[in-house]
């Protein structure tokens, strides 16, 4: 599910993030791994000033996939519950910067 700025506003959403959770750094993956990428930038829309943030689950490779995001800044981050237990694998956070078409690829690895 992403949150796409308003169409009435011009901004192209053409660039991808593709990426792979490797636990310990090894060949293992891990299916289910909750992921965001947030924009450090804002886009205008109709109901005002708006961040272009999206959220997925890895799959059963560990595999997972941005599309159609507007070009910018992402940080690309597992999402860690507040509350309740803690998940035995805690991801490093990237930022990657995607320009309009790109289709960058990164692998993310246990935060030391």
């Amino acid at each position: 599910q992403t949150h796409q700025p308003d169409q009435n506003f011009a901004i192209v959403a053409t660039a991808s993030i593709e990426g792979k959770v490797k636990p310990d750094g090894s060949s293992a993956d891990l299916p289910s791994v909750p992921i965001t990428a947030r924009n450090f930038g804002t886009f205008p829309t109709k109901h005002g000033i708006r961040r272009c943030e999206a959220r997925t689950n890895t799959n059963r490779q560990g595999e997972f996939l941005f599309e159609n995001l507007p070009a910018g800044e992402y940080e690309i981050r597992q999402e860690v519950p507040l509350r309740g237990p803690r998940p035995e694998l805690i991801l490093k956070p990237q930022t990657v910067i995607v320009k309009d078409g790109d289709a960058k690829k990164i692998v993310m690895e246990r935060e030391d």
